[in-house]
């Protein structure tokens, strides 16, 4: 083999393994949160429910569990003599209940040697149960003899689903994770925005306008770039205290609508942009505002999708800020709200990893939908046309 050949199949090696290291814990995540219950290494797939096993009336067992999250009831039946026909009610709550009869799947009824009788949840009418609430929580199983017999009954057991999109929405409607949600999206959303529109408006200056200071105000945007943002967390919320914007949109929107990263990468993306194009447009009477607007907008959409990807990111999954500059629930951000549902769930993991998937979903959507513009901004932008 030859040492480019050789150079060559390590490089793709050890992309496949980067791939594999970034993905598998993502993978992992969304994998859990599909589960009915329990962990990433152990599902919960049956509960055994306990029921008399000689059923000559009605028998009761309690299960309190949701309903949703489970495919059908399986259990060994016999009749003392033959022909016994039984009804199974799912009760909630409130004594509301919905009812499956053993005809729809012993025509005959129960005959006298055992027989596998499955019952799949589907046939039974669950939306009645718990109404108002997506939550179907059955609190009791009734068994009926519905005929003068005997019903004899042994391991009923209560199989769950292999996968469930049911913790997604549980996640989305406790507490105030809906909120938490809102709170995100428009703030990601308006910081980025700004960020596209006022970065390009300071790179365009930096690169093509000369006034007082340009240079040292410039160097002074590079400097920021190396302070960590955990050092002005005191000197920002003392002066959101001071202008009483604390738990506030404006404390959380305000500080990062300008990024001295976004500015840096504009202007060095528009001073390499020809001037040409600018100075056609000022002869065929264009103002500075339609040759920002339509040159050069228009021609920086690459670096623009560098700028908005990373500021959505950043924005999306800030901490420290929102935590530190909001105090109630209407103002909290999803990533703070992910922290507190998680002291509240304890070990509910697979309620965790559906919140958690919730809170990389918008993410990769963004980044799926700019993947184009961002691959170009990474290999063009910096190259002069």
């Amino acid at each position: 083999m030859k040492k480019t050949d050789l150079i060559n199949s390590t490089v793709v090696l050890l992309l496949i393994a980067l791939v594999i290291v970034t993905l598998t814990p993502l993978a992992l995540m969304f994998y859990t949160s599909l589960k009915p219950a329990g962990t990433l290494t152990n599902q919960i797939r049956e509960i055994a429910l306990p029921v008399r096993s000689e059923i000559r009336h009605a028998a009761f067992t309690k299960i309190n569990q949701d309903i949703r999250k489970f495919s059908h009831f399986s259990f060994l039946a016999k009749g003392a003599l033959g022909g016994e026909n039984f009804e199974i009610t799912l009760c909630d709550i409130q004594g509301k209940g919905c009812s499956v009869d053993s005809n729809k799947y012993l025509k005959n009824g129960v005959t006298a040697d055992w027989q596998r009788v499955i019952i799949p949840i589907s046939d039974f009418n669950i939306k009645t149960l718990n109404l108002g609430l997506p939550e179907k929580v059955v609190e009791d199983v009734v068994i009926r003899v519905k005929n003068r017999g005997t019903v004899f009954m042994q391991g009923l057991t209560l199989k769950s689903k292999r996968v469930t999109l049911a913790n997604y929405l549980d996640v989305f409607i406790s507490g105030y994770f809906a909120r938490y949600f809102f709170n995100s999206l428009l703030i990601a959303i308006i910081i980025t925005i700004g960020n596209i529109f006022l970065c390009t408006i300071a790179g365009y200056a930096f690169a093509r306008k000369e006034f007082p200071f340009k240079n040292l105000l410039f160097f002074l945007i590079l400097a920021s770039i190396m302070i960590p943002p955990q050092v002005l967390i005191v000197p920002i919320f003392i002066m959101m205290k001071n202008i009483g914007w604390l738990n506030t949109y404006w404390a959380l929107i305000v500080p990062s609508l300008v990024q001295p990263f976004g500015i840096f990468l504009m202007r060095q993306y528009i001073a390499r942009l020809p001037v040409s194009l600018e100075d056609q447009a000022r002869v065929d009477g264009a103002t500075e505002k339609q040759i920002i607007f339509k040159i050069i907008f228009p021609l920086s959409r690459p670096a623009l999708a560098i700028v908005g990807i990373n500021t959505f990111m950043g924005a999306w999954n800030t901490f420290l800020f929102p935590f530190i500059l909001t105090n109630t629930h209407d103002m909290r951000t999803l990533p703070v709200g992910l922290a507190l549902f998680k002291n509240l769930q304890g070990g509910d993991w697979v309620h965790l990893m559906a919140g958690s998937s919730i809170t990389a979903l918008p993410v990769i959507i963004v980044f799926l939908g700019f993947q184009k513009h961002i691959i170009a901004g990474l290999t063009t932008g910096l190259v002069k046309r």
